[in-house]
């Protein structure tokens, strides 16, 4: 009888024990990922937010109170830094490009695909302006042109720029910079300047199309695009 309620007590000892080990355990999980949340660095997210009003306060023509920085000074640029902040100097993978076709190729093809129903939709009421016809062109081609294939799709040129700018970044970019045996500080300036160079070319060369022709073509604005964003891709990775 003793032995028994000796043995009682030993057992709820033991649960006891293992009780606290998992409170604990919880616990500790539970502070981990406290942490891993509040140690997200908030910087980034407070950029975008900001690149994405001025975004909004340049199309909707009102300003933003700010001379210093009117809408279209910066942002742009902003988006394609904050990109290249988390570019990582090394040869692509399969799980980098099909990530890539995850979190940007699909959503950019499924919205053009999307507004562009939408758009023939409305059309069929009346409102002629916002159909277009739908092609094979439109869908998989405009997006990394002009992306203004469709009249909700406008903006999209910047995902089609990004895309192709991560897939030259994580190839051409590397297998240039392998060939040249420079410490990794020189070589790294050394492009930045390089690229600045080609920005800043870009951008003459774009100015002097407008005043002499008025417009860029399709082919023209494709490549100055993905020129004028190398350099700040390349900064933000820095």
């Amino acid at each position: 009888m003793v032995q028994s309620i000796g043995n009682l007590f030993r057992f709820r000892k033991v649960i006891s024990h293992d009780c606290e080990l998992d409170t604990a355990e919880s616990r500790h999980l539970s502070s981990d990922s406290y942490n891993s949340t509040r140690n997200r660095d908030k910087t980034i997210d407070v950029l975008r937010g900001l690149g994405i009003i001025f975004i909004v306060a340049g199309h909707s023509s009102v300003g933003t109170g700010l001379v210093p920085f009117p809408p279209y000074s910066f942002h742009i640029p902003l988006f394609f830094f904050l990109s290249g902040y988390f570019f990582k100097e090394k040869f692509i993978s399969k799980s980098d490009f099909l990530k890539i076709i995850k979190t940007l190729l699909i959503p950019l093809l499924f919205l053009t695909i999307f507004y562009a129903l939408l758009g023939n939709f409305f059309a069929s009421f009346g409102f002629n302006f916002l159909g277009s016809e739908i092609s094979f062109k439109k869908i998989f081609i405009s997006p990394f042109l002009l992306s203004n294939a469709f009249p909700f799709c406008y903006a999209y040129w910047f995902v089609g720029c990004l895309i192709i700018l991560r897939l030259y970044f994580q190839t051409i970019h590397i297998y240039i910079s392998r060939m040249f045996k420079i410490n990794g500080k020189y070589k790294s300036i050394i492009f930045l300047i390089i690229y600045f160079i080609i920005s800043l070319m870009s951008v003459f060369y774009s100015l002097g199309i407008y005043k002499s022709q008025g417009q860029v073509s399709v082919d023209q604005i494709f490549w100055l695009r993905l020129l004028f964003a190398s350099f700040f891709y390349y900064f933000g990775y820095l």
